[in-house]
């Protein structure tokens, strides 16, 4: 989640086509907890447009933060569709986390479910897995101590 202030607010925001999308210079992290970069290409002709198999798609690449494993998991099933072409997944993670005391930013590998041994049941606990097989848990729990992993999915590129 992002925290932003008005004088923040780009004022290429009033030159925007889409009158719905505010345009920022700045934005504060609410919370310091990990993050995906999620860089993916799709056709800007949008879905349902005449297709020409004569003509190539209009491919526009874009990039985003995501907080939520739901919306990863959701450009994810995008992908495997054909909607979209994810060209990089990263984690990035604060340093409370990964250990180093400062942000990282490094591909993902693969997404786990596990719980906290004193809490059998209820929500999980994200365990982050990157490309080089380091894991990192949402709130810093050690991975070790975690138990019932499940796999959510993995991601190689």
């Amino acid at each position: 989640m992002f925290c932003s202030q008005v004088a923040d607010r780009s004022s290429f925001s009033r030159l925007a086509e889409d009158k719905g999308r505010t345009y920022w210079t700045a934005a504060q992290l609410a919370l310091n907890v990990p993050w995906f970069l999620l860089s993916f290409s799709h056709d800007a002709r949008g879905k349902g447009a005449p297709s020409d198999r004569n003509e190539p798609p209009v491919m526009v690449g874009t990039t985003e933060l995501l907080s939520l494993t739901e919306d990863v998991q959701s450009r994810i099933a995008q992908h495997e569709r054909g909607l979209i072409e994810i060209e990089a997944l990263m984690l990035m993670t604060p340093g409370h986390v990964n250990g180093s005391g400062s942000w990282k930013m490094e591909p993902l590998g693969a997404l786990w479910l596990a719980q906290e041994p004193s809490a059998s049941s209820g929500k999980g606990i994200e365990i982050y897995e990157t490309a080089e097989g380091a894991k990192y848990s949402r709130y810093g729990t050690p991975v070790h101590e975690l138990i019932n992993s499940a796999l959510l999915f993995r991601w190689g590129r």
